[in-house]
């Protein structure tokens, strides 16, 4: 495989990048004087940067790396994605963001204890922490080993995931989530300016340019087939046949309402919208969010488009790609960025990857602090407004101890992923399937007063049986979240009560919608 060569300003670009993030966190260094301004900045950021930090945070340097290898093996369908915004955008704006705005809690997890008690409280807050912790690992992993591969120089792994974990780690303890979003926005800042410029480069080196790359947009992909060991021979066998590849229409239409459990359970996303100002900031925000991800996807699309074009225009791929189309990005970056560019989109990767990571940071001790320690330990619910100056401050204190330690297990799980495997690929698996089956839970505890505690533990367990057994099974794999989904919330209601809890009544989306928002 061909190595990426350095040149000292392309260093120099990384570097300087590294060094600004530091210098954020500084800044914003002392200026925390309770959780609510540690956590959640005391509600006090304007929309822009609110919805510029969450794009950049639900993206990562992966897709830089991926895009390439997912228009060869998937085709053009995965653009569909971008539809899905038509039902989230409606979706955040007049059922989530108001509902969280009035409920003006610090953990996302908060809601469910009001709603089913603080047994499901603890159970998917404990799901969020396992996911986000196994999900943060790879986030650093992956880039690092891409790009000490792309450079020849694997021995430089390691190093580079410790580095990188301590700079995210220092500077989300230091500044809290104002540090976090003022570093992801310069982060989106650089990942939008580097994926520019890789499409500008790319379509210079494409004989007919753009033309050219449109020619090929509605490209079958190779490996978006059904399974060839499935007997097709029978009426059975091609519905089993159908159901085995990757991305149909049907199934990526169920994953349109999928997308919405991260709008929904997901700490980084709501804890987001809750530093900003006013219920309008939080809406414009969430503007800003939808149509800079999705410029994100169609650019990175394009890119991807553009790279497999090139590479057909220059002849065969090579062997080495032909094995991994993982390896198209750094293999054209070697053959064709001049020097200052290679440092700007590894730089530029790098923000994608490390904006994702120190939300993560930021929500899972956000979670820690409001739903274990405060909860469990001091118990104590609600705010910190009643208690004195010195104990918030003390637990601010604790909270950047908790940042340390959160950094700590991310950056040595990201240390072992390979040396995991097999168990570390069916941890991802076992954690992915909670997308719908938490979905469901909180769709259970919003729009019905049926769902008690006991219905929803037990749909959302079959839940998530029915999604691994499909994972076990050759099923595409946007079929398993709504399968989750589906179970969870149809059993949750046909084993709930028909006489509903005080609970029921209060904390149900309706009710909720009809108290007062103060701001």
């Amino acid at each position: 495989m061909p190595t990426v060569n350095l040149h000292p300003a392309d260093l120099a670009i990384v570097f300087a990048y590294m060094a600004m993030l530091v210098v954020i966190g500084i800044y914003h260094a002392g200026k925390q004087d309770s959780l609510s301004e540690f956590f959640m900045a005391h509600k006090g950021m304007t929309w822009i940067p609110v919805g510029i930090s969450l794009m950049a945070a639900l993206n990562s340097g992966l897709d830089y790396l991926n895009t390439p290898s997912m228009v060869i093996r998937l085709g053009w369908l995965p653009i569909l994605s971008n539809v899905s915004w038509l039902i989230i955008f409606p979706y955040m704006f007049f059922i989530v963001i108001p509902m969280y705005r009035r409920l003006n809690t610090m953990s996302v997890y908060e809601y469910l204890g009001l709603r089913f008690g603080e047994s499901m409280r603890t159970f998917t807050a404990c799901v969020f922490v396992g996911w986000r912790l196994s999900w943060m690992a790879s986030a650093l992993y992956v880039p690092c080993l891409a790009l000490t591969t792309a450079v020849g120089r694997p021995d430089w792994l390691i190093p580079m995931i410790v580095v990188l974990g301590i700079i995210v780690t220092f500077y989300t303890m230091l500044g809290g989530i104002k540090a976090v979003i003022w570093n992801d926005v310069i982060q989106f800042i650089l990942m939008m300016t580097g994926l520019i410029v890789t499409l500008v480069i790319v379509l210079s080196k494409v004989e007919g340019g753009s033309a050219t790359v449109l020619a090929n947009f509605f490209q079958e992909g190779l490996e978006n087939k059904p399974d060839p060991n499935i007997d097709t021979s029978n009426w059975f066998g091609e519905i089993r046949a159908y159901f085995s590849i990757d991305l149909v229409i049907p199934a990526i239409i169920l994953s349109w309402f999928v997308r919405l459990a991260g709008f929904t359970s997901d700490q980084v996303m709501i804890q987001r919208f809750s530093t900003a100002k006013t219920i309008g900031h939080a809406r414009r925000s969430f503007v800003i969010t939808a149509i800079s991800d999705v410029a994100w996807m169609v650019l990175l699309f394009f890119v991807g488009l553009s790279l497999v074009a090139y590479l057909k225009v220059g002849g065969e791929l090579p062997d080495w790609v032909i094995e991994n189309t993982d390896r198209i990005f750094p293999y054209v970056m070697s053959e064709t960025f001049p020097i200052g560019v290679t440092g700007l989109v590894l730089a530029a990767i790098l923000a994608a990857s490390l904006s994702s990571v120190d939300s993560a940071i930021n929500s899972l001790t956000t979670v820690g602090m409001v739903d274990f320690y405060r909860r469990l330990y001091l118990g104590r619910s609600g705010g910190d407004a009643s208690e004195t100056q010195e104990e918030q401050r003390r637990q601010v204190w604790i909270s950047r101890v908790l940042t340390i330690l959160v950094g700590a297990v991310g950056i040595t799980l990201s240390c072992f992923v390979k040396d995991f495997g097999t168990l570390f690929d069916v941890l991802t698996i076992v954690l992915g399937t909670f997308m719908g089956v938490m979905l469901g839970i909180f769709w259970l505890g919003m729009f019905t007063t049926r769902a008690t505690s006991f219905s929803t533990m037990l749909g959302a367990s079959a839940g998530v049986a029915v999604a691994l057994g499909l994972s076990r099974l050759p099923v595409g794999a946007l079929w398993i979240a709504p399968a989750g989904l589906l179970t969870t919330f149809f059993l949750g209601m046909l084993f709930g009560s028909t006489r509903p809890s005080a609970a029921a009544l209060r904390w149900n989306w309706f009710s909720i919608m009809k108290t007062e928002l103060e701001e």
